[in-house]
């Protein structure tokens, strides 16, 4: 894979056909013509080689794209314009300019640009008719924008995305607008690594132009960690892999989901599982308070402004360019090494508080503590209440559900939230927290919901999605007690056989039967070896 000059990474060409063959299918589904097809950020018309390759000469295939240079390249045989596909002339709406252009459109394809840097000016795009221009948008947003309104009705979209499409907060718009708008026919989850030097997962979507109905049906795909590897090895293409493992589900569903998120792991089969699941359970922002430790990374090392005298984080290209501007006085200062401090110790000190890192946390179990320098100008500690009495650590990032007490007042880093009963509420103790919250029953749950289900760079939990996850009420049951008895026991020493004994009291806590119990731990023993969830696989009689 090449990058461009604009930081537009290029289509392999074996993912370039892929996406034409899920588009073929769905046409030829509806027995549909595509006569006419554009790639809208063709660079070096990968997408419409393959496309070409799918349809055949009788289509006439366009391209759009802003760079120049692509001249060079051998796209003679395409219909080629160079210029900006969002923005191509002041004041005048895209859809309307591009219609004139080129005529009427029956399929567009596009792996576009990722970027979430703003090149437009946010109030020009909403001037001229574009919807999901809110926060920290990436630069797909436009392009599916301009897709939808581009293509003819009973068109299709084809898209190579980013996989936040399917579950970030900042896309829940666009989730909502192509659930009720569109006939999402594909959504295929790939993983990493699919572009060479990009840590971001990446998704496929195939939607078409038409409302959909009650009956409207989407086919789901995740490339799971060994066929990805096949794939790599270039053992198999991806639309063999595909038909392994498609399933598909009822579009509606989706507009189910609390964020309304694209939760593709989740079979028909497992859907009456999870309603049950869900049922009975708390209202968590009503009974925990949530909070962040000290916002400083586990490193500790730290600058200190020489004009404001407060100290801050910084990165090794600030450090080698020896300048920044600083986040508290705003100035542009020089970082001379007498500036440079580290503040977090592993050895106990005078006058440091004792902490965790988000790696120190894992289910049931904490790592050393490390010492933070108390005072130091511009750290935000937060308020020390939030470190004392009995609370919940529950790590940020990481694969599976890292979870556990502290009793000793012990302070965190950013990295770890923080989770106390509510003093005004009739509240379980934590302890009942942390059973559920580290359950296979909620783990089950959360995989099926949210999908991260595989290694990933940069996995994290929100606040938003721990509170979602589905904590039965507490009664304060003789069942409940157990719970509680059986986890104040892991804590003080863990072993498995004591971990699988309370997974049966939180299965009954749950209603669950033998085979909806077995349907769980299947589930999750079928999930890629790695250490960090290991301990969440056991068997089943």
């Amino acid at each position: 894979m090449e990058s461009d000059k604009y930081g537009v990474f290029y289509t392999p060409s074996r993912l370039s056909l892929f996406l034409a063959e899920l588009l073929n299918q769905e046409a030829i589904k509806d027995h549909r013509e595509l006569s006419s097809i554009l790639d809208p950020a063709c660079g070096q018309g990968s997408l419409l080689i393959a496309s070409k390759q799918v349809f055949g000469d009788e289509a006439i295939y366009h391209g759009i794209d802003v760079d120049a240079d692509i001249l060079a390249s051998p796209l003679t045989e395409f219909n080629i314009k160079i210029c900006d596909a969002i923005y191509p002339t002041q004041g005048v709406t895209p859809w309307l300019y591009w219609s004139k252009e080129l005529g009427d459109v029956d399929a567009i394809v596009a792996n576009p640009p990722w970027s979430s840097e703003k090149i437009y000016d946010r109030s020009e795009l909403v001037e001229i008719g574009y919807l999901f221009t809110e926060g920290q948008y990436d630069s797909f947003v436009l392009f599916i924008d301009l897709a939808y309104n581009l293509v003819s009705d009973g068109g299709y979209f084809a898209f190579i995305i980013p996989d936040s499409l399917c579950n970030t907060p900042q896309n829940k718009s666009l989730r909502k607008f192509l659930i009720n708008k569109t006939e999402i026919r594909v959504i295929a989850r790939l993983g990493e690594k699919l572009f060479e030097g990009v840590n971001r997962s990446t998704t496929l979507i195939v939607c078409r132009k038409s409302k959909p109905s009650s009956t409207t049906q989407t086919s789901c795909f995740r490339l799971s960690k060994v066929q990805r590897d096949k794939y790599m090895r270039e053992e198999a293409p991806l639309m063999s892999l595909y038909h392994e493992s498609v399933h598909v589900v009822d579009q509606s569903r989706f507009l189910k989901h609390k964020s309304l998120n694209f939760d593709i792991d989740a079979r028909r089969e497992d859907e009456a599982l999870l309603d049950k699941i869900e049922e009975n359970c708390l209202d968590l922002d009503n009974v925990l308070e949530f909070s962040r430790g000290v916002e400083i990374s586990k490193s500790g090392r730290l600058f200190v402004c020489p004009v404001c005298d407060k100290a801050q984080g910084y990165t090794a290209k600030q450090k080698e360019k020896r300048t920044r501007k600083c986040k508290h006085c705003k100035r542009n200062v020089p970082m001379e090494n007498e500036k440079l401090i580290e503040v977090v110790s592993e050895q106990a000190k005078p006058n440091h508080l004792a902490i965790y890192a988000g790696e120190d946390i894992q289910r049931y179990r904490l790592g050393k503590k490390r010492f933070i320098q108390r005072g130091i100008a511009g750290v935000q500690y937060k308020r020390l209440s939030i470190y004392t009495g009995e609370k919940i650590f529950f790590r940020k990032t990481g694969l599976g559900i890292n979870a556990m007490l502290d009793t000793a007042d012990t302070a965190s880093l950013a990295s770890v939230y923080l989770l106390k009963p509510k003093p005004d509420a009739k509240n379980a103790p934590c302890l009942y927290f942390l059973a559920l919250f580290n359950s296979r029953v909620v783990y089950y749950y959360y995989l099926k919901k949210y999908g991260e289900n595989e290694w990933k760079s940069h996995p994290h939990f929100t606040k938003k999605i721990i509170f979602d996850l589905p904590i039965k009420k507490y009664q304060d049951s003789p069942l409940d007690r157990k719970i509680i008895s059986k986890c104040k026991s892991i804590v003080r020493k863990y072993t498995k056989a004591k971990d699988i004994e309370l997974e049966s009291l939180v299965k009954e806590k749950y209603g669950l039967n033998d085979d909806e119990f077995k349907l769980i731990i299947k589930e999750i023993n079928q999930m890629d070896e790695l250490g960090a969830i290991e301990h969440y696989k056991m068997e089943v009689v």
